[in-house]
């Protein structure tokens, strides 16, 4: 992705370890060797959490808002009885580390591998020490024996990831997990929010476990924060996370089915996840966004895409070219919307501005609405000339207000958000 340059595989245990001793730093109050049971309710609102220690000492712990982050367990679903939407097939995950494997070669050495073999897909994750983990995810209702056995099976039809562990050796007996895609119904309510793999998962063909919690708990943590200083309404703060993570992980989703169709691999597998598109391809393409498939910018040539696929693709995702001078008149393109939003900002939620192409599920650009790109936004609603612009922003910000405006305007040409008339 443009501007982005690394990111970081990180094993769950130390990981896990970092943050939590980074709350405790920041002063939050953490019970060890306590497990969450159940949730208290009063007047139909979440009042706290029910909780044991292994010895088997209850107690009930009350708070503004119980934000349930249990995971696979789903502990706030269950109790309160919230549906779940399918967002794709039950699929089964086997995998365990591995030392002395190989790895790729030069700047490559610690990418995540992936490959597709008959029945579903390997990955091959660098780590640290010399480990990495490996995994096979297939469709569910598949008949395995052994949790080594089918890992292996995998590994012996693959032809890259076999050659990186011709010399690897087993570290743990290997585990596995059955997951299902799907997000809840609900993701907050009368004194509570839902992160991580308890609001949603998704399948982990992008690796999105890890940053999707933080992304949910980056959002959770500023829509409380709003709401216990008032600066918003409970159901407001609440209708902004919503919408804010549904749309995230929809978006995610609908990448995977694109990524799982193009694969052109036969397998239950492959058939199950691209049956998704069916004839949904405007919705499907639609959920990924503009900006999440710059590559194909380019063309499609070296995508193994079918041509209606390839028509959509081309119709929604061909890069603009938009030459601008100060004596025209640009306005908000035809085919865009600006919606009111908002945005996490120094653990609060801030008035935003979020800018989508009819049709698309997600916005191509989001932006603060006080900030001068925000409020530009709010200015092309009516048509204006772009030489009156820049002779405005200059007065009110100077020289160097001016090249970020002008940048500013380059970016929304680029990405097709303004348009001359």
């Amino acid at each position: 992705m443009p501007g982005v340059g690394f990111a970081y595989q990180v094993e769950r245990s130390r990981f896990d370890h970092l943050l939590l001793e980074n709350a405790r730093a920041a002063g939050v109050e953490i019970y060890e060797q306590w497990r969450a049971t159940d949730v208290s309710c009063e007047d139909n609102r979440v009042q706290g959490t029910i909780a044991k220690t292994v010895a088997g000492q209850s107690r009930k712990f009350r708070s503004h808002y119980v934000v349930d982050a249990s995971g696979q367990s789903k502990l706030l679903s269950r109790r309160l009885g919230l549906q779940r939407e399918k967002l794709g097939p039950e699929q089964r995950a086997t995998f365990r580390h591995y030392a002395s494997s190989k790895r790729l070669r030069g700047a490559q050495e610690y990418h995540i591998v992936t490959e597709a073999v008959g029945q579903g897909w390997l990955w091959h994750i660098p780590l640290t020490q010399g480990k990495v983990s490996v995994g096979f995810v297939t469709i569910a209702g598949d008949r395995v024996s052994e949790v080594g056995d089918a890992l292996s099976e995998a590994i012996r039809s693959s032809k890259i990831i076999q050659d990186l562990l011709a010399d690897a050796q087993p570290l743990t007996a290997g585990s596995q997990m059955v997951y299902r895609n799907e997000i809840g119904e609900k993701l907050s309510g009368p004194g509570y929010f839902i992160v991580g793999d308890a609001a949603a998962f998704v399948d982990p063909l992008l690796s999105t476990g890890v940053h999707a919690a933080l992304y949910a708990a980056k959002f959770c943590s500023a829509a409380i924060s709003s709401i216990i200083r008032g600066s918003v309404a409970e159901e407001i703060g609440q209708k902004f996370y919503d919408d804010a993570i549904r749309r995230h992980m929809h978006r995610v989703s609908s990448l995977i089915s694109f990524l799982y169709a193009i694969g052109g691999k036969s397998g239950e597998v492959w058939t199950a996840r691209s049956a998704l598109l069916g004839a949904d391809i405007e919705t499907i393409v639609g959920g990924v966004g503009r900006v999440s498939l710059p590559f194909l910018y380019g063309g499609l040539d070296h995508l193994n895409i079918g041509s209606e696929m390839a028509r959509v693709v081309e119709s929604r995702f061909r890069k603009p070219s938009l030459s601008l001078s100060p004596r025209d008149e640009i306005r908000i393109a035809s085919n865009v919307r600006i919606d009111r939003s908002a945005h996490p900002r120094g653990g609060v939620l801030v008035p935003s501005l979020s800018a989508y192409f009819l049709g698309d599920q997600y916005p191509v650009i989001e932006i603060e609405e006080a900030s001068l790109g925000g409020r530009v936004l709010c200015w092309l609603n009516a048509p204006c000339c772009l030489g009156d612009l820049m002779n405005s922003v200059q007065a009110e910000v100077g020289r160097t207000g001016l090249s970020a405006f002008l940048e500013g305007i380059k970016l929304y040409a680029d990405l097709g958000i303004i348009e001359t008339i």
